[in-house]
């Protein structure tokens, strides 16, 4: 194996450690204070069995369709890749995302394993950016969802810092997207930025390196082959959507009442946050902006109620995702033996 991937890719497991360093302290904290808001011995009256089904299928619907979403971004590159293989590097990649800080072990497992395991694929890195670009512009998408939505039951000052997040993020977003699409003007635009900040000139060659691929990735997402991009743009919808929809799924599992547009648009706010958690995986962040923006819907289970939400969303898929990484590894190692 070549030297590069050494020092880069295989070094992920050194993550894993700073991950625990993270992870072990949150989940005593939320374990705490899960005993202290209920008796262990009733546990099993408080969870809904058909609830726990509907989030695990809701898991393997995100799963599917973002292989899907993969798969039709890699075939608009021109590259070919099977479902199945497209499933693994998926789930590779959130391991990859979750054990680094700001999710940016996700990009760089995605294309390691597409150069590794997918064929005819001479534009991995351009592939990784589309995919985050396609994300990106669906997170517009549900900014402007929450935007034009009513949600009167959101007031105060709740309401407004969600309005202020989601209209920041809503900019941002755009900014970021105009800047791809314009690659010398965003080159421009970040030198003197670096330059006035860290009073030093930028690594040129890096930052058109990084700007190039960028501006690839959107160009080719939007090459002229509409059935697959129209495949990948639903796919990356529906996976987002039912990636929002586990948190009125926990709180139907926890025998929670709650109005669904309510939780919905709150989790659309809430889910921004995860952009500003510079821990491994947002641990700690995402809990605690959970738990603010949803205490006033479940003061009495709030505990419980965001340790299942992260069981789902976060550990669960970074379990279930380090087989897969682990895995392609090895069957990458036994392909260059």
């Amino acid at each position: 194996m070549k030297e590069q991937a050494r020092g880069g890719i295989e070094n992920f497991d050194k993550r894993l450690s700073q991950l625990l360093l993270f992870a072990v302290p949150t989940l005593i904290l939320i374990i705490a204070l899960i005993f202290r808001e209920i008796n262990i011995k009733d546990l099993p009256k408080l969870i809904n069995l058909r609830g726990i089904l509907y989030i695990t299928l809701t898991l393997l619907f995100i799963w599917v369709f973002n292989a899907i979403k993969m798969l039709a971004v890699v075939r608009i590159m021109q590259g070919s890749i099977s479902f199945y293989k497209s499933l693994q590097v998926v789930l590779a990649a959130v391991f990859g995302a979750n054990i680094t800080p700001f999710y940016s072990g996700g990009a760089l497992a995605q294309a390691y394993f597409l150069t590794k395991h997918s064929k005819n694929m001479g534009k991995s890195s351009a592939v990784s950016m589309a995919y985050l670009i396609l994300s990106l512009i669906i997170s517009i998408v549900f900014c402007i969802i929450f935007i034009f939505s009513p949600h009167q039951f959101i007031t105060g000052v709740r309401g407004n810092f969600f309005l202020g997040l989601v209209i920041f993020v809503l900019f941002l977003s755009a900014m970021i997207i105009l800047l791809i699409k314009f690659p010398k003007n965003a080159k421009a635009l970040i030198e003197k930025i670096y330059k006035k900040i860290a009073k030093k000139n930028i690594n040129d060659e890096k930052l058109n390196e990084t700007l190039f691929q960028f501006s690839e990735g959107f160009e080719l997402l939007f090459r002229n082959n509409s059935k697959l991009m129209i495949l990948a743009f639903v796919s990356a919808f529906a996976s987002q959507f039912l990636n929002i929809c586990l948190t009125p799924l926990s709180f139907y599992a926890m025998h929670i009442p709650f109005r669904f547009s309510e939780i919905f648009l709150t989790q659309i706010a809430m889910q921004f946050t995860v952009s500003l958690g510079a821990s491994p995986g947002g641990i700690g962040v995402i809990e605690g902006a959970f738990a603010g923006f949803f205490y006033p819907l479940a003061p009495e289970k709030i505990a419980l109620l965001t340790f299942l939400y992260r069981l789902t969303s976060f550990y669960i898929p970074t379990f279930i995702g380090s087989f897969f990484f682990w895995f392609l590894l090895k069957e990458e190692r036994k392909n260059d033996n």
